[in-house]
């Protein structure tokens, strides 16, 4: 929805900009005004346009379009409505976004607000790009098991179950590899890192700590697969 504020000292003008915008199912004239020192009130209402007309009562329209500038930078945008070509020249002297003519012509208004919806999409699809990614949650399921790698926990049928720095590191290993196959050396240089000292066994060595204590009590088929000569594989 686009939320539009018109300010215009004249009463008729103002009506006839409104019934215009209202065709637009999209457009919402939030507040009207008909005075010129009303900057800090179209920023309250959150206004995505503020349609502006050139001559106000206690003010002019250029006046108060830099003083919204200033405040605010480019939110709302700007749309001067004003009786003269050489008056709308001058709307992009301030950065206006836009300008339409007096007396109103419907096409030209529909372009305008076409305008706007692009300027608009535009601006949304900026911010959205900006925003700094949410890091996903990084939880693995192999069956009834539940491995959650930030926080470093695992639980089997909803019961939390305790494991050493390198047993967890190589579940997670496993998990990863999505039922492949995993050899001995893969997981030393994955898990261990090949550091001085350490043998193939102890991957083994590992394995039977997973295996008591995933595989305890559970009633179901191994988790942990041995494939001969090769290595270990999760069961899905």
């Amino acid at each position: 929805m686009i939320r539009a504020v018109i300010v215009d000292d004249e009463a008729p003008a103002r009506e006839a900009l409104r019934e215009l915008l209202n065709r637009h199912a999209d457009v919402q004239v939030v507040a009207e005004h008909a005075f010129g020192h009303v900057a800090k009130a179209i920023l309250d209402v959150q206004a995505d346009v503020a349609f502006v007309d050139v001559r106000l009562r206690h003010g002019d329209g250029f006046s108060l379009v830099e003083q919204l500038r200033l405040i605010a930078g480019e939110t709302p945008l700007c749309v001067f409505v004003t009786g003269t070509g050489s008056q709308a020249l001058r709307a992009f002297d301030v950065n206006a976004f836009d300008y339409v003519l007096k007396p109103l012509d419907v096409d030209r208004l529909d372009v305008c607000v076409q305008r706007l919806r692009d300027r608009l999409s535009m601006r949304a699809v900026a911010a959205l790009a900006s925003e700094p990614a949410v890091a996903q949650p990084r939880i693995r399921v192999v069956g009834d098991i539940v491995i959650d790698e930030d926080r470093r926990t695992v639980t089997r049928g909803g019961k939390l179950i305790q494991l050493s720095r390198r047993a967890f590191d190589l579940l997670v290993a496993l998990a990863r590899a999505e039922g492949r196959v995993v050899t001995r050396e893969d997981l030393l240089r994955s898990v261990w890192l090949y550091e001085p000292g350490i043998q193939t066994r102890t991957v083994d060595m590992h394995v039977v700590e997973l295996r008591q204590k995933l595989e305890q009590d559970s009633g179901a088929r191994a988790l942990i697969v041995t494939v001969r000569s090769l290595g270990y594989r999760l069961a899905g």
